[in-house]
Parts: structure tokens; sequence; C-alpha cells
């Protein structure tokens, strides 16, 4: 039997890949519009700076179809943890990888792809908790 996907989540996913595509291949020119760079340090937000807090909006969404799903699998708490901390882990690692070749020297920094591995993590163990005790642990993040 397939399993049922939010259709919502999967068009906001793909619209989000695609508008960071389009960000990043509009290249520095001074005629590329205003919204497809990054704004100045103390401006206004432009599209291309919604990208990655989208990407970290769709993880946490994810996660509780992802955990309900790999339960009705069949699998384990201690299953589910490994497969967290390994995609925590693979992401890490790509960063690094792609930061690496880029720099063409290994680079270990927080890039996009580390946060966004970290950020699933964090959003794993905050998903566990109950609502009061995961109010004001985001509390006290924030």
């Amino acid at each position: 039997m397939a399993e049922s996907r939010l259709t919502s989540l999967d068009a906001f996913r793909g619209f989000t890949i695609l508008a960071m595509l389009v960000v990043n291949n509009a290249g520095f020119d001074p005629a590329v519009p205003a919204q497809l760079q990054h704004a100045p340090w103390g401006a206004f937000v432009t599209f291309c700076d919604l990208i990655f807090p989208w990407f970290l909006l769709i993880v946490g969404l994810s996660l509780p179809f992802a955990r309900a799903a790999y339960v009705r699998r069949g699998g384990g708490e201690a299953g589910y943890w490994r497969k967290a901390i390994r995609r925590t882990v693979v992401l890490i690692a790509l960063g690094i990888l792609i930061d690496s070749g880029v720099n063409r020297r290994l680079t270990v920094g927080l890039d996009v792809l580390q946060l966004i591995g970290l950020a699933s993590l964090g959003g794993a163990l905050l998903y566990r908790l109950r609502p009061t005790p995961r109010a004001l642990a985001v509390a006290a993040l924030l």
C-alpha cells in the first residue's frame, strides 16, 4: 500500500527547491533584481532571504510525518534515533564536503546543510517532549 503524502508540503518543498535554484544561479550582477539577492544588513528581507527559513520550516513540519511513517512500518525508538542521528551526520558531512570542495581545503563550519542537519536533530529532540517542556525549551532557545 502506498503511503499517503501531504501534497501541500511536497508542493511547498518543490517550490522552495526551485526558488533556491533561481536565487543561487542569479549571479551577482547589479542588473539582478534585488529580490534575488540577500538584503544588506539592517534592510528589509528579500525573497532570497526567506529560502533558508523555509527549508527549516519544511524540516520541522516533516518530522511528525516521518516519525509516524517509521512507527507504522514497525520501527522502534532506538531505530528512530539511529536514523535521526545518521541523517544529521550525513547532512553535516555533505556540507563539509561541499564547503571544502568550493574552498579547495578542509573547511569545517556551520553552513546551510550543517545547520539543517543540526536543526533536524534538535527538532526531533524537541518533538519528543510534552507541550509545556517543549514550549519552555523553545523559549530558552529564543
